[in-house]
């Protein structure tokens, strides 16, 4: 008997925008770890571009999450993957998010 695999299908294009903020978001808040443990360790001649660059990232990080949540909210088949990831006990916003970008919605 052979095993026929369902051809590779992309992930719808609300999916993939998902990804896009998600991969966003997490490379937002890398860099503020990122900058955060620099300013422990940095002369105090830099704190001042340091602190301003931490608060663009903040202001970064806010901007996105409020485009993710939107983006949720404007595609059905994301809140309803969402609403369960997250009524999973032990579930949180946050693990919502991610848990619906790397899943497919179908």
């Amino acid at each position: 008997m052979t095993w026929k695999p369902a051809p590779w299908q992309p992930s719808a294009v609300e999916v993939s925008q998902l990804q896009g903020y998600t991969r966003r978001l997490d490379a937002l808040e890398h860099m503020l770890t990122e900058e955060k443990n620099r300013l422990q360790v940095t002369p105090q001649d830099f704190e001042a571009d340091i602190v301003a660059h931490i608060q663009f990232l903040q202001g970064q990080v806010e901007t996105v999450k409020k485009r993710l949540r939107e983006h949720i909210q404007a595609h059905e088949s994301l809140q309803s993957q969402q609403a369960l990831l997250t009524s999973i006990v032990g579930g949180r916003g946050e693990h919502g998010r991610t848990g619906v970008s790397r899943n497919r919605v179908d």
